[in-house]
Formats: C-alpha cells, structure tokens, sequence
C-alpha cells in the first residue's frame, strides 16, 4: 500500500502479506507486524534469518509442506511461488486456529530472539570482547588489512588526482594571464 505515518495501521488488519524477492537478515517489515500480533505470509527469502539458532538445532520448526505453502510454525506461513503465496494468504487468512498459533509463534520468536533484555549482555560482551582482544583480532584479520592496504592506495591516488588537477588549474591561469599581458 506504501508508506504510512504510524504502525498503528498494522493493528486493523489480519495478515501481513510480504512478498519479499531479496533480502537478508532481520525483516523489519515482519518483526513490526509480530510486534503488532500479526501473523506474517511471506517468501522462502523473507523467512531467512527469522529464526533462532536454538529452534533451528532443536528441530522446533519443522517444515511441513503443503504443495509449494511452507508451515514451519513459524510466524505465519511461507509461499515460495505466486500461487502458493496466494493460496497461504487465503488459509492465513481464513483459518482460524492456524491464524492464531501463527501470531502465537510470531510473539514467541519476538520474546526470545529480539527482546532487548535478553540480547543487551550479549551485545555488551561481544564489544567488551572485541575492546579486550583487540590487537590480537587486528592481527589476524586479513582482510580487513587488505581492505586497509586498499584504501590507503585510493587516498593516494585520489591525492594525486587532486595534485595533477589543480596543477593543470594553476597552469591554466597562468597562461590566461601571460596572454592578457
């Protein structure tokens, strides 16, 4: 539908339809209408990275297929072509216990994989971490040393660049102004 001012919008609606083509990480598109009790019909891309590595290991979603509409108790149901995602935003949509442990589901990966509380230590000991060892990681992180190296040759030659046109510049005027004489 486009932009809209406030997410308050997502509450007046039953299902989130998020036909994603590319993308990667956390869909902020989908955490938002988990957040607003949404359950979520999206692509096999979409649903990349929305799940917690413990689930995944466990084996707590498992992928029961439905012709192309993927069921992984996940947040809603997922079409990996046109007509399957029609069809999971129609049974999405119309199925009621599957509407509701589907919005369950989404609440629940929110609680446990984005909740700011649980993810807080984590992010802190990560940096903490990174801070205490940090010659050791320099030291072995080559490529961020190439990209180092790399960028260092561009500033160079961009300098460079800079030299040799304000040289020509320069010249330029000087000839301008021995022709004027």
């Amino acid at each position: 539908v486009g932009k809209v001012d406030t997410l308050d919008v997502l509450a007046k609606h039953r299902v989130l339809l998020a036909p994603l083509r590319f993308g990667a990480g956390l869909k902020g598109k989908i955490v938002d209408a988990w957040m607003y009790g949404l359950p979520v019909v999206t692509t096999p891309i979409g649903s990349e990275g929305m799940l917690s590595e413990n689930d995944v290991l466990s084996g707590t979603y498992s992928a029961q297929s439905q012709g192309d509409i993927l069921d992984t108790g996940w947040g809603g149901l997922i079409g990996a072509c046109l007509d399957s995602f029609v069809q999971a935003s129609i049974q999405l949509h119309n199925d009621e216990s599957l509407w509701v442990e589907s919005a369950r589901n989404g609440r629940y990966l929110l609680d446990t994989m984005y909740n700011d509380s649980k993810n807080l230590d984590r992010v802190m000991h990560a940096v903490q971490s990174t801070v205490d060892n940090l010659e050791q990681r320099r030291q072995t992180d080559y490529m961020g040393a190439m990209l180092w190296h790399q960028t260092a040759r561009s500033t160079e030659y961009f300098s460079r660049w800079i030299e040799l046109k304000e040289t020509i510049t320069q010249e330029k005027r000087e000839q301008e102004r021995h022709r004027d004489e």
